[in-house]
């Protein structure tokens, strides 16, 4: 949730033991830890879920919905219909046509999600050190490009 135009990605802490796969589960903690800094970001602006819903290709991986359900502590649905993006449009557009009283109304007559995540062990400690790290690699990976 934070702009920074100018910063660029890094993996910090590599050793010669690292190999595709470690890089691979690396992108996708920083991804999972960036959802959870907007779920967090959304909680503080009174408008915090009791669920997360997944749509899109990033959907259809079992293990990073999982990774995403563990860090940010909220239950996760998958959508497997791949037409969500024009569904969502009738949606809105149903809604502004009086068909439904609101989004919530209109939500309720979409299918239900195919497969469910539920929070397993906590990445508390593993975004703290996320956070850290942030806060102190970000002034470098900024300055460096500019």
């Amino acid at each position: 949730p934070v702009w920074r135009p100018h910063a660029r990605g890094t993996f910090h802490g590599l050793a010669a033991g690292h190999g595709r796969a470690h890089l691979a589960r690396a992108v996708l903690e920083g991804l999972t830890f960036a959802c959870r800094d907007v779920v967090e970001r959304l909680a503080m602006l009174g408008l915090a879920g009791d669920r997360v819903v997944l749509v899109g290709g990033g959907a259809n991986s079992a293990f990073w919905a999982q990774l995403r359900a563990d860090s940010i502590g909220l239950r996760h649905e998958v959508i497997s219909n791949p037409d969500t993006s024009p569904i969502g449009a009738a949606m809105i557009a149903s809604v502004a046509a009086g068909v439904y009283r609101d989004l919530i109304a209109a939500a309720a007559r979409v299918k239900a999600p195919s497969r469910s995540y539920t929070p397993g062990a906590r990445l508390d400690d593993a975004y703290a050190r996320y956070r850290r790290l942030v806060a102190q690699l970000a002034p470098l990976s900024e300055s460096r490009w500019q």
